[in-house]
Order: C-alpha cells, then sequence, then structure tokens
C-alpha cells in the first residue's frame, strides 16, 4: 500500500507540474545547464509560474587558428584583356583573452555578448600569389610577408528553450556577429615564377612596411541549442548556426601606391561545443571550441594615388570580380560566475 501510495504522489506531482521537472526538483538545472542540487527544489518548482533571473560573468582566454583571404581576377594592364588571378590570404593563428556576460530566466531565455582580442599580434606569414590566366596551372608570382594582426570580436546571442526535460534542453537562437580585423605586412620576400605577370620589384626582398588590410565581417544568424547533463556537476552545450556575412575590406598596397576596397556578402557557418564543470555553486570551469566558416562574393575597386607606367595617378580599375574567404577554428578555457 505504500508503495502505491508513492506512486499516486508521483503521477499527481507530474500532472500537477506540468512538467517530469516538478517531480525531479532534486536535479534542477542552473543557467549554465548545470544542476543547482537538491537545495534549490523549491526554487524550481516556485519558477513554473515565475522562473528565477540569473547573471554571469566570464572570462576567457583561448586561441584562435585560421584565415582570412581574398581572391580578385582583373586586367593585368588597364585596358588590356589579359587577366590575372590574384590571391592574399592573411594568417590569424593568435592567441585571445575576452569576457561575456549574460542574463534571463533560468530553463526559459537567455541574452549574452562576449567580446574578445588577440594578446598576440604577430600571426605568422601573409602570402600573396598571382596566376595567369594564360597557363592558369602555373604560379607566375609568390611572396611572403611579416604579419601583424588587431582583432576585435564580438558576439551578441539571443536564445530561447522550446523543449526541456531532466536531461536534455533544446532552444533556438539568434545573434549577431561582428569581427574588426587589421593587418599590417613588413619585410616582403617576393620570387618571380615566370617571366610574365610580375610586378614592378620582380624577384626582391623589400624591409618595411608593404602593405596594410582591414576587413570587417557583420554577420546576423540564427540557430539551434542543445544542452546536455550526463552528470549533476558537468553539461554539454552544443550549438549550430547559419547566417549572412557582409564583408567589407581596403587594401593599401603601399610600394605599388594602389588602394583597393570591396563589400562582398554569403553564407556563414558555425558548429561550437562548449563543456561545463561546476566547481562550486557559483563557479563554472568551461572548455570550448568553434569552427566557422564564410565564403563572401562581390566586387573590388582599385585606385591610383602614386602614378606608374600601368596605372596613372588617380585611375584604376573598377567592377572587379572578388571573394572573400574565412575559415577560423578556436578553442578556448574559462571561468564563470553565476549569480
Amino acid at each position: 500500500m505504500g508503495r502505491l501510495v508513492k506512486i499516486a504522489l508521483f503521477v499527481g506531482v507530474v500532472v500537477f507540474s506540468g512538467s517530469p521537472e516538478g517531480a525531479f526538483a532534486q536535479y534542477a538545472t542552473g543557467p549554465d545547464g548545470q544542476y543547482a542540487g537538491r537545495a534549490q527544489a523549491s526554487a524550481v518548482q516556485k519558477r513554473a509560474d515565475e522562473p528565477e533571473v540569473f547573471f554571469s560573468l566570464e572570462q576567457r582566454v583561448g586561441y584562435l587558428f585560421g584565415h582570412t583571404l581574398y581572391q580578385i581576377r582583373y586586367p593585368l594592364y588597364v585596358g588590356e584583356s589579359s587577366r590575372l588571378l590574384s590571391e592574399l590570404k592573411f594568417p590569424m593563428d593568435a592567441s585571445l583573452a575576452g569576457v561575456s556576460a549574460s542574463f534571463g530566466r533560468i530553463d526559459v531565455w537567455d541574452l549574452g555578448v562576449a567580446i574578445a582580442t588577440n594578446i598576440s599580434k604577430d600571426t605568422g606569414k601573409m602570402k600573396d600569389s598571382d596566376w595567369m590566366d594564360v597557363n592558369p596551372a602555373t604560379k607566375s608570382v609568390y611572396s611572403e610577408s611579416d604579419t601583424k594582426m588587431d582583432a576585435i570580436l564580438v558576439d551578441v546571442v539571443g536564445k530561447f528553450n522550446v523543449l526541456r526535460r531532466e536531461t536534455t534542453t533544446l532552444g533556438v537562437m539568434v545573434g549577431y556577429r561582428d569581427d574588426d580585423l587589421k593587418f599590417e605586412a613588413r619585410n616582403v620576400n617576393q620570387v618571380c615564377l615566370t617571366e610574365t605577370g610580375c610586378s614592378e620589384l620582380g624577384s626582391a626582398f623589400v624591409p618595411g612596411k608593404v602593405l596594410t588590410y582591414k576587413m570587417t565581417y557583420k554577420i546576423p544568424y540564427g540557430g539551434l541549442a542543445l544542452i546536455l547533463r550526463p552528470s549533476p556537476r558537468a553539461s554539454v552545450n552544443l550549438t549550430g548556426a547559419l547566417g549572412r556575412a557582409y564583408a567589407k575590406d581596403e587594401d593599401n598596397h603601399v610600394l605599388r601606391g594602389k588602394r583597393a576596397s570591396a563589400e562582398s556578402e554569403g553564407p556563414y557557418y558555425s558548429l561550437k561545443a562548449e563543456g561545463r564543470f561546476t566547481l562550486t555553486p557559483q563557479l563554472l570551469l568551461t572548455v570550448g571550441a568553434e569552427y566557422l566558416v564564410i565564403d563572401a562574393e562581390g566586387k573590388q575597386n582599385q585606385v591610383c594615388y602614386t602614378p606608374t607606367p600601368r596605372c596613372p595617378f588617380g585611375e584604376g580599375t573598377t567592377g572587379i570580380d572578388y571573394k572573400a574567404k574565412s575559415e577560423q577554428t578556436t578553442a578556448t578555457v574559462g571561468l564563470r560566475y553565476v549569480w
């Protein structure tokens, strides 16, 4: 009889609460997917009518692997039909540091913002390659330059949970990402691999500043967020996002006296995984990774501010076929304080 009474009470709690959360109050979940513990059982039962508000702050460090590049196909000489394929690939390998903040209602919704910047400036070698149309399999010019980067990465995202279970939560999200990248290339080492298509420099090493480059990606996106809770003190957060990247860049070729600018747009994809481990009721350790891809197309315009036989002052080329691409992998570790 006692066992039947317990079963009846269990069913009654589930029916009354409209959710298994009422019956499993000892497994209450906090704002970051971790179990809140038995001590918060009454609070979980209360939030069926009035969900609790939370706020969190996190400090992160990590490493960014990847690049951003652009490709153009344009006339070799002003007014001529011969065309050149050129690619400039800027490395983004750098150590990162950042902070994030979020607030919301437990198990219902949350809104967060994250800001990060690179703390190591030297990112590797910028690689500049040219191919001629007459023999597209043969590279005509190749150069490498020492590269420094200044990056500010901002991500704002809102999530709303549509399915909440004891060990699983599924939500939808919308967000906006803004990547502001600045590069400076120095000490170019250029090699001419064919007799045609080489620049005025020929094969040469030139010390000092040779190029500056600015790129901004503005990306509205949407996606899904899944929280898995394999144990009372740990959770795994998985997100997948799809968006539209709007890119603007400006390339100042200091040695050639030429400035190029472009606007482009295209798809954005992102996959992210993060493990969260409860150290104390308010302190969490986070370990995460993200992989993203951007593939945009548009047009580039060039203008010469230092006259040369190939490009008189104020002249240039407009409507050049242009592609911007970026592939990035980020690994981070952080400490999050929740109250």
